[in-house]
């Protein structure tokens, strides 16, 4: 059975590490502990794993306002990329308590702490947004990159695929309008990976780019030139996708946020088309929809999650399914549960999913349930099987499936909650490939470190 990836200890990161060939003996961290790889094993596919990572706080404001040692943490029991992480800035808010690590604690939508704020109000221009500190802070990198920046070391270096930016949930002014993205393997010596301006319209759903990566690094440094007309920069949550070695990763769909049940995707880099979800039923109220849990928000306390019908299709005393007569899903076997279902315009190969729940009544997150695959939303085959699945936070969970064939149906199927009346699923998130191709790459990865 697939595994379930159990959360590691604290300080957050997001990465597609694949352990390259090598031509001799080599070691790589693993569990701490020092593990042989032995010669030209083939790679390893972690794809787009998140793990969720937090550091101790510092001594004092002024160590923050310096960067001083910055934010430590250990990691020793994750699936890939264990050592320590430390996070840094040009200065962190004067009042102690929005810190530089907060941007890699896996909360993207916080309105009063959890995020990382620039260490006081002169830094910024109200009516322009631009830099005024003076004498300003530059990172040289050949050119100079002048504004307040946010910092963290990694125990590996990686090729910077993607990242994406969110900012303080209830002033979404704070937001870097242009900003640069630096790599460095010592902490000195930069290079610019990624250059923006002109970034408005900041939401919940944070902003995403794309990079395409000639080098890889363990330092990654963002530096804000101007913000979007405010005196603050605050960094809710800077996610990072990359590898160890170049080459093709999963992706995302959908590749953009639902808004209807009904939902075309016309201008994203792959995944175009006509986007449906269904439901076994919707919260009789009607405003938590089943479209919800693809709308890009995960961790919300009111709506913009799916929650099933009525409260008395689950125990909550037990949580298991207790519907009459159950709905059920025919796949060979039964698979009794409320459903949630999302078909796609492509059929891709599933290889990672992750379930995030109500963010304030984390027991309606599944406990015993079924993932599901189809091509005509008919006929279902289980892709995945899961139970015993409790400790929701607001990190997810995340789990790993080994798929033999493709599907532009999935539907999830759930059986029993953690106690609670109904189910609730904030985001369903799916990594998948669409070719042959791609498959059998991701496949021969995983299979060959099967140690």
């Amino acid at each position: 059975m697939p595994r379930l990836l159990a959360p590691p200890p604290p300080l957050l990161l997001l990465l597609v590490l694949h352990l390259g060939c090598c031509s001799c003996e080599s070691v790589f961290p693993w569990d701490n502990a020092s593990i042989a790889v032995q010669p030209c094993v083939l790679s390893k596919d972690w794809d787009l794993i998140i793990r969720q990572l937090s550091g101790s706080r510092p001594q004092s404001d002024q160590q923050l306002q310096t960067g001083g040692l910055g934010q430590l943490a250990s990691r020793g029991s994750a699936a890939y990329g264990n050592g320590i992480y430390r996070v840094t800035s040009s200065g962190d808010y004067s009042d102690g308590t929005e810190y530089a690590w907060s941007a890699f604690d896996f909360i993207s939508n916080s309105t009063t702490i959890n995020f990382w704020t620039t260490y006081t109000h002169s830094y910024y221009s109200f009516s322009t947004g631009q830099y005024v500190r003076y004498p300003p802070t530059v990172t040289s990198t050949g050119i100079s990159c002048a504004g307040e920046w946010l910092q963290i070391s990694l125990p590996v270096s990686i090729y910077l695929y993607k990242y994406e930016l969110y900012t303080r949930a209830n002033n979404l002014f704070r937001g870097p309008k242009r900003f640069w993205i630096l790599g460095s393997n010592d902490g000195s010596t930069w290079s610019v990976v990624d250059y923006q301006e002109g970034v408005t319209g900041y939401t919940s759903a944070g902003k995403s780019f794309v990079v395409e990566p000639t080098q890889k690094y363990s330092y990654y440094r963002i530096v804000v030139n101007e913000n979007n007309k405010e005196n603050w920069v605050s960094i809710s949550w800077w996610k990072l996708w990359g590898a160890e070695i170049q080459g093709h990763e999963t992706l995302l769909y959908p590749p953009a946020p639902l808004s209807a049940p009904t939902s075309t995707i016309s201008s994203a880099a792959y995944g175009n088309g006509i986007y449906r979800v269904t439901s076994s039923g919707d919260y009789s109220d009607g405003t938590e929809y089943a479209w919800s849990a693809f709308d890009f928000i995960s961790n919300s306390t009111t709506i913009n999650f799916w929650t099933t019908y009525t409260h008395s299709y689950y125990s909550f005393s037990t949580g298991q399914y207790v519907r009459y007569p159950p709905t059920v899903t025919s796949t060979g076997i039964s698979c009794a549960g409320e459903w949630l279902q999302i078909s796609l315009p492509v059929s891709i190969y599933l290889y990672k999913y992750e379930l995030y729940t109500r963010a304030n009544n984390l027991f309606r997150g599944p406990k015993r349930f079924w993932i599901l695959g189809s091509n005509d939303g008919s006929t279902w085959s289980v892709v995945d099987y899961q139970e015993g699945v409790t400790g929701y936070t607001r990190a997810g969970k995340s789990f790993v499936v080994e798929p033999t064939h493709k599907y532009s149906y999935y539907r999830i199927v759930v059986n029993e909650n953690n106690k609670e009346n109904w189910v609730s699923i904030s985001w369903w998130k799916l990594w998948g490939v669409e070719t042959a191709q791609d498959f059998l790459r991701l496949t021969r990865k995983r299979r060959a470190v099967e140690y």
